[in-house]
C-alpha cells in the first residue's frame, strides 16, 4: 500500500514540535516525520541526532532510515499541492536529501548509547550508502554484540560496494575479521556468483587479499545455501579462477589472471621452502650441512668430532624440526 504524504501544514507543525522543549514531543515528532517521506524533514532530523535526549536521537536515526527506504522503494504518494514541485525537483531533492543524512548517521555510530548506534547502523543499511562502509566496518569492533549484528546487516544491505573493505579485514591483525567474514558470506548469499566475480575484479585489493578471501569463503562454504551456484564455484577455486580468466568480462579476466599468477608463485615458494626444510633435516641427522644449516650454526664449521656446544645446538635444531 502506497503511503500518502501529509499536507504541508501538518509537516510544518511537526517540524515545530521537533524544536519543542518537551523531550517527549520531540521524540514523537521525529517518529511522525519518518512516516512522511518528506525530504524537508531530513535536515531537522539530522540536527536531532545531536539532541541531549538519547530517545530523541534514536527516533531521529530511525526516521531518517524510513525516509530513505521509502524513497528507494518508490513507495511515496505526494500530496496534490506539491505534486508539480516534486515532478520537477523530486529526484534531485531525493538524492541530495539522502546524501545529507549519511554523514550525520555515520557520526551517530559513535554515540554513547547502544540503541542509537544500532538505529543509526540500521538506517545506513536502508539507505544503502557506500560512503558508510568504513564507519560500519569500524562498528564491527563494538563491545556489544547487538551493535555488531546491526553493522553486519547494514553491510549486507549495502552489498557489493562493501566487499573491498571487508576483504582487507580478513587477517589475524584485525580483531573484527570474523565479523567481516560473516558479512562477506551474507553478501555472497544475497548476490551469488556476481559477488565472487566482483571480488576477483576489485583493483583496490591485492591478489593475495582476493585469494585469502576466496580461501576463507571456500573453507566455510557449508554456510551457503546447498546447491547454490556460489557454493558450487567455491568447491574448486583454481578451476573457478581459470574459468573466469577465459569467459568473464575484461576486468574479471584481468583480476583472475593476477590471482592465478599469485597462487602459482605461492606454490613455487612453498615447494622451495619444503626443499630447504628437507635439506636442513638431513644435515641435522648427520649427512651434510646445508647452507641454511650453516646459517643456523652462525658460520661454525662442522668437524668429525663436534664440540659439545655444537652438539647441543644440533639437538635444538632437531627439536625445532620435530615441532614443525
Amino acid at each position: 500500500m502506497r503511503r500518502r504524504m501529509p499536507k504541508r501544514a501538518q509537516i510544518e507543525r511537526t517540524l515545530q514540535a521537533l524544536r519543542s522543549e518537551d523531550e517527549i514531543e520531540r521524540r514523537k515528532a521525529a517518529s511522525r516525520l519518518g512516516k512522511t517521506a518528506n525530504m524537508e524533514a531530513v535536515g531537522p532530523l539530522c540536527r536531532a541526532l545531536h539532541d541531549p535526549n538519547w530517545r530523541v536521537r534514536r527516533s531521529a536515526a530511525g526516521a531518517l532510515g524510513r525516509i530513505g527506504s521509502l524513497w528507494a522503494d518508490n513507495n511515496v504518494d505526494e500530496d496534490v499541492s506539491v505534486l508539480l514541485e516534486v515532478l520537477e525537483e523530486g529526484p534531485e531533492r531525493n538524492r541530495n536529501g539522502i546524501q545529507q543524512a549519511v554523514e550525520p548517521l555515520c557520526g551517530a555510530l559513535n554515540d554513547r548509547t547502544l540503541s542509537v548506534r544500532r538505529e543509526a547502523a540500521t538506517a545506513l543499511g536502508l539507505l544503502k550508502a557506500p560512503d558508510a562502509v568504513e564507519p560500519l566496518c569500524r562498528l564491527l569492533t563494538d563491545k556489544k554484540g547487538s551493535a555488531r549484528a546491526s553493522a553486519i546487516l547494514a553491510l549486507t544491505q549495502i552489498g557489493l560496494p562493501a566487499i573491498p573493505s571487508l576483504c582487507r579485514r580478513l587477517t589475524p591483525a584485525h580483531q573484527e575479521s570474523s565479523q567481516s567474514l560473516l558479512a562477506l558470506q551474507n553478501i555472497v548469499k544475497s548476490y551469488g556468483p556476481s559477488a565472487l566475480y566482483r571480488l576477483l575484479q576489485e583493483e583496490a585489493l591485492t591478489p593475495e587479499q582476493r585469494w585469502n578471501a576466496l580461501t576463507l569463503l571456500q573453507e566455510y562454504r557449508s554456510h551457503l545455501p546447498p546447491f547454490s551456484a556460489a557454493r558450487r564455484l567455491l568447491t574448486d577455486l583454481r578451476r573457478f579462477c581459470e574459468s573466469a580468466a577465459q569467459s568473464g568480462t575484461e576486468e574479471v579476466r584481468t583480476g583472475a589472471l593476477k590471482v592465478l599468477e599469485y597462487t602459482t608463485l605461492a606454490r613455487a615458494s612453498q615447494r622451495n621452502l619444503t626443499t630447504e626444510q628437507d635439506e636442513l633435516l638431513r644435515g641435522a641427522q648427520g649427512d651434510t650441512v646445508p647452507e641454511s644449516g650453516a646459517t643456523l650454526l652462525r658460520g661454525s664449521e662442522r668437524s668429525e668430532a663436534p664440540a659439545p656446544e655444537t652438539r647441543s645446538l644440533w639437538a635444538s635444531v632437531r627439536r625445532w624440526l620435530k615441532r614443525e
